[in-house]
């Protein structure tokens, strides 16, 4: 697809293929709670980097669709951009619950 035009119909493509990895992201950051010896996490980030490669990709994608079609969202692109949005935002509480336990921690050792 990064080397053709891309279709119209793409975008819903783009769009499920950014679902799969946000929800694959979520799980990671879920999991890194129940993980207690470094060499877990440490697996779990590397995971977590491999999604973010891969959102790079898809980012770059969009964009590139976006510059080809300029307009807005239908309705079912908005409903899949809003599930999008909401994963965004578990993932967010997810990463901000994590770090602030990592911090109590970082206290309680020093």
């Amino acid at each position: 697809m990064a080397n053709k035009k891309l279709a119209e119909s793409d975008l819903i493509l783009l769009f499920k293929k950014q679902e799969l990895i946000l929800k694959e992201l979520l799980n990671y950051s879920q999991r890194q709670f129940a993980e207690f010896d470094s060499v877990g996490l440490e697996g779990l980030l590397s995971q977590k980097e491999h999604c973010f490669s891969e959102m790079q990709k898809v980012d770059l994608l969009l964009e590139k669709w976006h510059s080809q079609y300029r307009r807005d969202l239908n309705e079912s692109e908005k409903a899949l951009n809003q599930v999008l949005q909401d994963l965004l935002g578990k993932i967010l509480h997810s990463e901000r619950e994590f770090s602030q336990i990592i911090g109590r921690e970082k206290k309680a050792v020093s």
